[in-house]
């Protein structure tokens, strides 16, 4: 794993796999700092005020969805080394 030494095109802040990508995507953006939910609540920040943030995704419609999804997450964070979320 690379670490983030420059900043480049974009950084990496997250990698999931969330069903429900774009309520979980609108709770990383837009969740109040005081609400107790993890989410990295971007807005909330006064750093951040005034930054844009793009968002990538890759639709997986597979059986077994639960036992593949953490393997290919996995894999994806160990390629592209986002700098918060669950190791």
């Amino acid at each position: 794993m690379a670490a983030h030494k420059e900043l480049k095109e974009w950084i990496p802040l997250y990698i999931g796999k969330s069903r429900n990508i774009a309520s979980r995507i609108h709770g990383h953006i837009f969740r109040e700092l005081d609400k107790t939910t993890f989410a990295m609540k971007l807005k909330s920040r006064e750093n951040l005020y005034g930054q844009r943030f793009r968002i990538s995704y890759i639709k997986l419609d597979v059986n077994n969805y639960d036992m593949l999804v953490p393997y290919v997450e996995r894999r994806l964070r160990n390629k592209i080394n986002p700098i918060v979320g669950k190791q």
